[in-house]
């Protein structure tokens, strides 16, 4: 399946760079401003991009009765999504290369507050300790392919084929105030889930990785010099799979008379799936500067 991927990726890319050479030199009829700088893209521009979602909705809560909050880059919380920075490279002033990177790593601790567990307890004078629990959520998104541009006014066709890579990891870890000892197998915590008397201290949640090829067509308006709005949709060819949930568990071992450890790996949380359809990754408007 990754082969057929890969060829039909390398076959419309040679066909979008053998077009584009051939037409490059006909393509771009003058447009200037009034000012008399160039409005389209050259050879040898670089174009820096970023998702326009957020200022359409800063405009609009302006002339409507919601609040308008400042624009702001956000990232998705899964894959796909819309946010992401773009950038592009003119290999001729029709022809680009052009990339995508998506991330996202959120780093959340919740802090619970529990009984010590003692032998000599007061209950004039009680005694806490804390429990953790540390959530790490990553997300990764690359993109890399060939983009063609048609049309010789502000108004550009565009279409093309990129190659996509993503990568999301879900981790939880647990730090306990209250250590196992001989005298507490279970001592208490903050949910005090013991199972079989093990409390868990690492849960590998989720790690999911696709990878793909995707088709996009596309209008970019030229709104000034070097600037532009542009939208897109496309179809996607993609092939995702998960690995198992992973967890580790510490308990009392009662014949080495020590705190030990266990890890255990599910068996049907794992998948391998392939997904196809029109914009599996989301069409987006994006706002594009070069220079």
């Amino acid at each position: 399946m990754k082969k057929y991927i890969g060829l039909l990726l390398l076959i419309a890319s040679v066909s979008v760079v053998t077009y584009g050479q051939a037409d490059s030199l006909k393509h771009k009829a003058h447009l200037y401003s009034k000012k008399g700088i160039y409005i389209l893209p050259e050879k040898g521009d670089i174009a820096v991009g970023i998702d326009a979602y957020p200022l359409f909705n800063y405009i609009g809560g302006i002339f409507s009765n919601n609040d308008a909050t400042t624009p702001y880059v956000s990232y998705p919380d899964d894959f796909g999504g819309t946010y992401g920075i773009y950038a592009k490279y003119m290999l001729q002033s029709d022809l680009a290369i052009r990339a995508i990177f998506r991330f996202d790593n959120d780093i959340r601790q919740s802090v619970y507050v529990v009984p010590k567990s003692t032998l000599a307890y007061d209950p004039l004078h009680p005694e806490y300790v804390n429990d953790v629990v540390k959530t790490t959520s990553s997300l990764y998104h690359f993109g890399i392919g060939i983009e063609k541009h048609r049309g010789n006014s502000r108004v550009q066709g565009i279409y093309g084929a990129e190659a996509v890579y993503g990568f999301r990891h879900l981790l939880y870890d647990y730090t306990y105030g209250n250590p196992i000892t001989r005298d507490f197998i279970t001592p208490q915590t903050y949910s005090n889930s013991y199972s079989n008397g093990q409390r868990i201290i690492e849960d590998q949640y989720q790690t999911n990785q696709y990878a793909g090829a995707r088709a996009f067509l596309g209008v970019e308006f030229f709104i000034g010099p070097k600037i532009s709005l542009s939208g897109e949709f496309g179809f996607s060819a993609l092939y995702e799979w998960r690995k198992n949930r992973a967890q580790i568990y510490e308990y009392w071992d009662g014949t080495r008379s020590q705190v030990a450890q266990i890890a255990v790996q599910s068996t049907n949380n794992g998948y391998k799936d392939f997904l196809s359809g029109i914009d599996q990754l989301d069409g987006s408007i994006n706002l594009f500067f070069y220079f």
